[in-house]
């Protein structure tokens, strides 16, 4: 029986699987469901592991990747009644229409989504339409009144509450924030587009009550005049989200900033860079082209041969007991050694295949355990102390440090329950879905950085730079010492330039400077002390013992010298 069971079920996933690529074909194509960029992701294992409650919602699915988890079903009746209500508001409202035009949506919404969609598209449009209306009926607590279309339902007052008072509210409030329970703004619109039967009244009140929420739930300064057209270009309320907080020309700035500043450095260190690196490329660009005398070794099947033999002599040269010495060295120290210093610089030219081919342990050393990058930066309590005082700025580009007026100017932040939720869930997207600088994961490693203590939440509170709704300054400090690292690395040179700043500061003061010097001459030595003072002890001891068996005043001639003096 449970083999049947089995190959039914598979017998009608084979159908199901070919209905839909039947159904695929048949239909015209689209390119701009093809081409939309993919904007729901799920967030890494890895990333989530610290507070997974902060990226998985706890009380209300949107959207399909949590739509089946049975611990959500509760809300499913809430969702129901809020579809009925909106029903009997609307007379001409009938959901198989809505849910038709849905279908046709198809392609553009599971093109939003990373994660395979293993739905039909009647299941999925059902779905968009009973979680759309949801979503519209609880942003509709945040749009002005006064440009209302909907009134609030009774039945849903206990949990849609602008005030934030009710936990329910604040539950839900945390659920539609979360990266995975995004749901996409085309199918919001295409909602409010057949519910009222003009595009117009739809394409004025979604920008309102999308704008509404961004302004409650943001904990930094965001775009005042933020253009209602481009509301709905945004791909779902997080992303409206963070470019309301990041706009799309900062971003741009930023990236070109970063190229600049790399083309500079080049322009600087020629031989760092191109002196080193052009053999290598040359070497790979080379391998992968079928011209020139390249071509022909490669028609004649001699390059391999070729590209063999030099690795196999540099494998046994390099596998010969003087090399392995010197390949034991770190490559800072073959430089200053005299015999080895001429033979350092050759280890740039050789390309990476080769390198991997010589010794590939290291090479699995080295993507298995990738660098780590950890902002240092002094505390808020040591700049205090070291003259520094904290100013509030405007956004995000704003942060910067004034080394003339010792002034560090940080971007004001509301933090209350649903903050922390906002923040993972930001940075998690901008690393996932942004290929520019991280310029807000940037940030929250530089509040981790200064902030360590309680105290220097309430010096930061006390400059005005935080303002704090949660319970006490160590629940702040918990927060951001608790936000996990960025999942990929990156360079937002305006933040790097302040951390460098305030660093190049703090070390210049003369406590630091005595500090330090205490430390490399005194703590630095301590073994020495130690081996000192034991020395020194055990002499004492070793007096102590001989003056009492013997008469030191006697044997040292002491009472004689006593008497001349006298």
């Amino acid at each position: 029986m449970a083999l049947n069971s089995i190959s039914k079920e598979s017998s009608s996933n084979d159908k199901r699987w070919v209905i839909e690529i039947q159904n695929f074909f048949e239909e015209e194509f689209d390119d701009d469901a093809h081409d939309m960029p993919v904007s729901i992701f799920n967030v890494p294992k890895a990333h989530k592991a610290i507070k997974p409650e902060a990226y998985t919602p706890q009380l209300v699915a949107l959207g399909p990747y949590h739509h089946w988890r049975e611990d959500l079903y509760e809300m499913e009746r809430y969702k129901l009644v809020c579809a009925k209500r909106v029903q009997a508001q609307f007379k001409n409202l009938e959901f198989q229409h809505l849910v038709d035009e849905l279908v046709k949506l198809e392609y553009h919404i599971r093109a939003c989504y990373h994660k395979h969609l293993d739905m039909d598209r009647q299941t999925l449009a059902w779905l968009m339409v009973i979680d759309g209306l949801f979503l519209l009926e609880f942003l509709h607590a945040y749009a002005d009144k006064s440009h209302s279309v909907l009134a609030s339902s009774a039945r849903m007052s206990h949990l849609v509450d602008p005030a934030g008072k009710k936990v329910a509210h604040d539950s839900i409030l945390k659920d539609i924030l979360m990266l995975e329970n995004q749901l996409p703004i085309c199918v919001l619109k295409k909602i409010l587009h057949v519910k009222f039967s003009s595009s117009d009244i739809a394409d004025d009140m979604l920008p309102l009550v999308l704008i509404g929420i961004c302004k409650q739930v943001s904990p930094l300064k965001y775009v005042e005049n933020y253009p209602p057209s481009e509301v709905i270009e945004n791909s779902h309320l997080l992303d409206l989200l963070y470019h309301l907080i990041i706009p799309r020309a900062d971003q741009q700035q930023q990236g070109e900033e970063d190229l600049h500043i790399k083309e500079d450095e080049e322009e600087a260190n020629p031989s760092t860079f191109k002196y080193f690196e052009t053999p290598s490329k040359t070497w790979n660009l080379s391998s992968r082209l079928n011209v020139g005398v390249i071509g022909r070794l490669k028609n004649l099947n001699l390059w391999s041969k070729l590209n063999n033999g030099v690795v196999d002599k540099l494998k046994n040269l390099t596998n010969s007991k003087p090399m392995t010495v010197v390949h034991g060295m770190p490559m800072n120290i073959i430089p200053k050694v005299p015999a080895l210093s001429p033979i350092a610089p050759l280890g740039n030219f050789l390309p990476s295949d080769v390198k991997e081919a010589i010794n590939p342990q290291n090479s699995a050393n080295d993507s298995k355990s990738p660098s780590v990058e950890e902002i240092l930066i002094p505390s808020v309590s040591e700049l205090c102390d070291a003259g520094v005082k904290f100013c509030p700025g405007g956004d995000l580009t704003t942060i910067k440090f004034d080394s003339k007026d010792r002034k560090f100017y940080l971007p004001v932040i509301h933090l209350d329950s649903h903050t922390e939720v906002v923040m993972r869930n930001l940075v998690a997207y901008e690393a996932l879905a942004l290929s520019g600088p991280l310029v807000f994961a940037r940030y929250t490693e530089l509040m981790n950085g200064i902030i360590d203590t309680p105290e220097d939440v309430k010096l930061l509170r006390e400059n005005k730079i935080l303002v704090n709704h949660l319970k006490s300054d160590k629940e702040v400090a918990d927060l951001w010492n608790g936000m996990s690292k960025t999942i990929r690395l990156t360079e937002v040179p305006h933040i790097d330039q302040a951390i460098a700043d305030a660093n190049a500061y703090y070390d210049s003061t003369p406590r630091v400077k005595f500090c330090r010097l205490m430390k490399k001459y005194v703590y630095g030595s301590w073994r020495m002390l130690i081996v000192l003072v034991t020395v020194l002890l055990l002499g004492l001891m070793a007096l102590q013992s001989f003056c009492s068996v013997y008469n030191c005043h006697r044997v040292l001639n002491l009472n004689g010298q006593t008497n001349v003096l006298h």
